[in-house]
């Protein structure tokens, strides 16, 4: 057997702690340590220029005033193109009408002078032409006037032939064969001219149909019953012997009658 005193002599001998810095102190003192001794590069030193300011803003140039002169002229057309008529906004004012056309048979009113009034009474005038050619009839129109249905006897030539105006009783008879026309209406105002023709040398009517039913206001019908040697006729029929109002006219040589309605 071994004596306890021989196993006592070989357990080895406690050793004090050791006490110092904390672990994590040592750790990182030991790391300091390792990169100095590996000669780290220095961090790069810090710039001396300063850093950019952002820029300030530019401010938007102020709109031209308005010019005193008024408003700048559109631009010509470059050569070669067709201008275009700008389309109007709407708030824009509308253009004026365009005035109304006139009526070419219209007699004008002379300062001064009297104007014709209504007559169921005859009327007449000398001839007023100064060629040696008669005047030949080119054309009758009808139409309508406030107040009055109107007739138009046209003429060539520098001015009328004689004329009369009056009411007739019936019936009413062809100039060349004595036939009797029978016309419409309760009256009948006869429109006749001398010295002058309704047709051309080769016996063609220039005045347009003889006979014409108009179913106007008061005139009904309109017949012509001669075109004989110098002498024209027309018949108007009409519904009242009202008044009628009779007016010449130049370049073209005319004679309007206005009947009453």
């Amino acid at each position: 057997m071994v004596p306890l005193t021989s196993l006592a002599n070989r357990v080895p001998p406690r050793r004090a702690p050791v006490r110092g810095l904390p672990a994590t102190t040592a750790v990182a003192l030991a790391f300091a340590l390792v990169l100095g001794a590996c000669g780290g590069a220095d961090p790069a030193p810090a710039s001396d220029v300063p850093p950019a300011a952002d820029a300030p803003a530019t401010p938007a140039p102020a709109p031209a005033p308005p010019s005193a002169a008024g408003p700048t002229p559109a631009p010509s057309p470059a050569p070669g193109t067709t201008p275009t008529t700008p389309t109007p906004t709407p708030g824009d004012p509308a253009p004026a009408p365009a005035d109304p056309p006139v009526d070419g048979d219209d007699p004008p009113r002379a300062p001064g002078v009297d104007e014709p009034t209504l007559t169921t009474a005859r009327s007449s005038a000398d001839a007023t032409h100064t060629l040696p050619a008669i005047p030949v009839l080119r054309a009758v129109r009808t139409g309508v006037q406030p107040g009055a249905d109107r007739l138009v006897f046209e003429f060539d030539g520098d001015g009328l032939p004689a004329w009369s105006i009056e009411y007739v009783d019936r019936p009413q008879y062809e100039c060349g064969s004595g036939e009797a026309v029978r016309l419409r209406g309760d009256a009948w105002l006869q429109i006749r001219f001398t010295g002058a023709a309704a047709h051309t040398e080769a016996g063609e009517g220039t005045s347009g149909p003889r006979r014409r039913t108009l179913d106007m206001a008061n005139l009904l019908e309109l017949a012509r019953i001669c075109d004989f040697e110098g002498e024209v006729t027309w018949i108007a029929a009409v519904a009242r012997p009202d008044g009628y109002t009779p007016r010449t006219l130049s370049a073209p040589a005319r004679l309007v009658v206005d009947i009453a309605h």
